[in-house]
């Protein structure tokens, strides 16, 4: 198993890649393994990368998809952030890049246009993200990719033996395991469907795989690797330490919420409703006196009824606010997501569901 800790600062080759990220994507360089990645998963080799949240891991795959000629399949756990990766893709500067998702709540119209798209001989799509457990109940989209799989080869003629030789289209172009952690009951989020996505690497033997995760001890590498069957993946690391974040500890010197912390993490569990009105008061000067009206953020609650109480509050008193939670209807979440990522919503409360 190769392990590979590059340093930065060697100069960028103008190449296919390095333009691709630089007029598609707007980004000048490359961080820490960003390209030896790429490059990797271009070669058509397995690869696992590990990078902390916010350090770039969607660029892994999604460059390498956009210079492919066919479709990435991306499995990923939840469908918020599916909606949001797709959204951001699509509306993605200075080139939208085509990206769509299949779900059980894809509507009919887009569903019917998704799937004409990838019948095409070259599909248009260049991202198709689903979720595990999509990708483990459906047979129709292991048919769907099965037939995407058949046009990886085609066949032109050899001009010095006039016969027919085969080359390869890669229509079935890679498979990305976001979130990879959650393959194995090693991982802090396990999740059973992931467990099953080792079959693609049954089916689909010649396809390449990429597994990405924020958060993996040696012993949750080496299990999700044995899991989805890539036992020589080359695994690219990068330091966690995020030069971006300052953290701060500040003494609750009143025995109450008397920090963002403390009024995030423990509303739940105050006991007189004087102090809740002083944690909700707090979290509104917080966000009022450190962001003033250019805030965008999420505040996360423990409770459904949580994160309504505390939308609700936050509306009152003039910050643009709204709930996201589970108990909502998934056109009514993904109202609410539109909505912040276009700016009209300035903060979410949510729960971590």
């Amino acid at each position: 198993m190769e392990h590979f800790l590059l340093p930065h600062g060697r100069p960028e080759p103008d190449d296919q890649i390095s333009r691709a990220n630089r007029h598609i994507f707007g980004n000048t360089t490359f961080r820490t393994n960003q390209r030896d990645a790429i490059q990797t998963t271009l070669n058509r080799q397995d690869v696992f990368v590990l990078m902390p949240t916010g350090g770039g891991k969607s660029l892994c795959y999604q460059l390498p998809a956009v210079l492919s000629k066919g479709v990435t399949i991306v499995v990923s756990p939840l469908l918020s952030l599916i909606q949001d990766q797709v959204t951001s893709l699509v509306r993605n500067k200075p080139a939208g890049i085509p990206a769509a998702y299949l779900s059980s709540q894809t509507a009919v119209k887009l569903l019917k246009a998704v799937l004409r798209d990838l019948h095409r001989p070259v599909p248009t799509i260049k991202l198709l993200y689903v979720t595990p457990e999509k990708l483990a109940s459906s047979s129709s989209l292991i048919s769907l990719l099965e037939d995407l799989n058949r046009r990886v080869r085609s066949y032109r003629k050899d001009l010095e033996t006039n016969t027919l030789a085969v080359y390869a289209q890669e229509m079935l172009a890679r498979f990305v395991v976001d979130e990879a952690h959650c393959v194995t009951q090693w991982g802090h989020d396990f999740r059973p469907d992931y467990n099953k996505l080792g079959r693609l690497k049954e089916l689909f033997p010649d396809v390449p795989v990429m597994a990405l995760t924020a958060t993996a001890p040696q012993k949750v590498i080496d299990s999700v690797k044995k899991v989805l069957k890539i036992p020589r993946a080359t695994v690219f690391t990068m330091s966690f330490n995020r030069t971006n974040l300052r953290y701060k500890y500040q003494r609750d010197q009143h025995h109450r919420a008397g920090h963002l912390a403390h009024v995030l993490l423990s509303f739940d569990v105050l006991e007189k409703e004087n102090e809740e009105s002083k944690a909700l008061a707090q979290l509104h000067a917080y966000i009022s006196s450190k962001y003033a009206n250019n805030v965008v953020g999420i505040v996360y609650c423990m409770t459904k009824q949580q994160s309504e109480d505390v939308a609700n509050y936050l509306f009152d008193r003039g910050i643009q606010a709204d709930f996201y939670h589970a108990g909502q209807s998934s056109t009514d979440r993904e109202m609410v997501q539109e909505a912040w990522q276009d700016g009209q919503i300035k903060v979410v409360c949510a729960t971590i569901a």
